[in-house]
């Protein structure tokens, strides 16, 4: 039997929010495994974009990310019939790089193409994930339908009473 991997902390999605979280947690010297359902880069379909403050919270410059990044200066909303052009700044990303720049900016270990399918606590109070990794702390950034947040937050109508 394979003994389980024991790290400070597991974080379960690998986009923005959970690599950014790695990024901070590994440059404070934590042991951290990110794992991911997707091997990187992935398809990621959705549209991208950064605003000026967010920039300071990757701790990263608009020319230091050298993958595409394309300048917008006006919004276009249209609201309940109604046309709105909103003076802002920002920049448009494909996320499949934007993602993939970010986990390996990082430097976190990684378990991509890793599909979570149970998530339990150990006799003492770590979060053990498929049998195979451990650790102290378990931090959820995969996304409307996260293991994490399944386990820890189940729908009411699958709760025991």
């Amino acid at each position: 039997m394979n003994a389980i991997t024991t790290y400070d902390a597991i974080i379960v999605g690998g986009g923005p929010a959970g690599s950014t979280c790695a990024y901070f947690l590994v440059k404070s010297g934590l042991n951290i495994l990110l794992i991911d359902r997707a091997s990187f880069p992935r398809v990621k379909l959705c549209a991208g974009w950064i605003s000026p403050p967010i920039w300071d919270v990757l701790e990263l410059l608009p020319k230091d990310y050298t993958r595409g990044l394309w300048k917008w200066k006006l919004v276009h909303i249209n609201f309940r019939g109604r046309k709105y052009h909103i003076k802002s700044d920002g920049y448009f990303v494909r996320r499949y790089e934007f993602d993939d720049f970010l986990l390996k900016r990082s430097r976190v270990k990684t378990a991509e193409g890793h599909n979570v399918r149970e998530i339990k606590k150990d006799a003492d109070g770590y979060w053990v994930i498929d049998n195979q990794f451990r650790a102290k702390y378990l931090v959820g950034a995969g996304g409307t339908h996260c293991p994490v947040g399944r386990v820890l937050f189940p729908e009411k109508d699958s709760i025991q009473c």
